[in-house]
């Protein structure tokens, strides 16, 4: 099996170093055709991917591709848990959010308007 593979790779390419100028350019426009027709295939294909409507019954938050993430990595982040912020009067979706809006300027100026300390 290995060595008949390996006989028509041999003889393809003989057949490709013995081809005429004209006869590389006809397969070079060939292949320009093949790829936009496929390329004209695949967006026609993910238009109608569009038009579906996503399904997310645990209401996940949506990844950098438009669909939801994993449930393992919703999970993982630590995003199953809400946090409420007293004084912002907001509620957040795991820690690394509840603490990274503790940097916001905002936040600090209504620290200082209830009289907190950082």
């Amino acid at each position: 099996m290995l060595k008949e593979h390996r006989d028509e790779t041999k003889n393809f390419i003989e057949r490709k170093q013995t081809r005429t100028g004209e006869e590389m350019e006809e397969d070079k426009d060939d292949a320009e055709e093949e790829t936009l027709q496929e390329v004209k295939h695949e967006s026609d294909h993910e238009d109608d991917q569009d038009d579906k409507p996503i399904y997310n019954p645990l209401n996940l938050p949506l990844g950098w591709d438009g669909k939801p993430i994993p449930f393992w990595l919703y999970k993982l982040h630590g995003l199953s848990v809400s946090y409420y912020c007293e004084i912002c009067d907001m509620t957040f979706r795991g820690r690394k959010s509840f603490e990274r809006h503790f940097m916001v300027p905002i936040l600090a100026m209504k620290k200082k308007k209830f009289f907190l300390r950082y």
